[in-house]
């Protein structure tokens, strides 16, 4: 395991050669080309590559995404699933989606605080109802009026 002087070493070595480090679009097409030589006639290469694009680039495209789009990571997701019992948040369901997909990370689109792990049917509930308390609650006052129950107001 490198040590952090060993870091300051090497920023000052790159720095120092850069030209010899730099990479040029002639370095990039001879790389190119050796990784396509290899891949066509290296069969456990080959099994390799297609393995590392199926598995691992899956994980670290959905932890990127986590950061970007919510800044919470793929350990901090996992942490919240298991404090939600792998439940979405309002209905309890133990299913994502009928496809088999994870639990949608809600959260609020003013200030983009992340409020939990929804299934797909409650999120976009939500996002119709433009994350409104307020229609929310006369939603729930047309639906009580509409099936027979008294509406909380009454």
């Amino acid at each position: 395991m490198r040590k952090r002087s060993d870091a300051g070493y090497m920023r000052d070595y790159y720095a120092a050669n850069r030209d010899k480090w730099r990479l040029t679009e002639e370095k990039k097409e001879e790389r190119n080309r050796r990784r396509r030589e290899r891949y066509a006639t290296d069969e456990a290469y080959r099994e390799r590559c297609k393995r590392h694009s199926r598995s691992r680039c899956k994980v670290a495209k959905r932890n990127v995404r986590l950061i970007e789009a919510y800044g919470i990571s793929q350990g901090e997701y996992e942490a919240m699933f298991e404090r939600q019992h792998g439940e979405c948040a309002i209905c309890g369901s133990r299913h994502a989606d009928r496809r088999g997909l994870r639990l949608h990370v809600d959260h609020d689109h003013a200030t983009g605080v992340v409020r939990g792990l929804l299934c797909g049917s409650c999120n976009f509930g939500i996002g119709k109802f433009r994350d409104s308390d307020e229609l929310l609650a006369k939603a729930i006052v047309y639906l009580r009026s509409h099936s027979g129950r008294q509406s909380p107001d009454k």
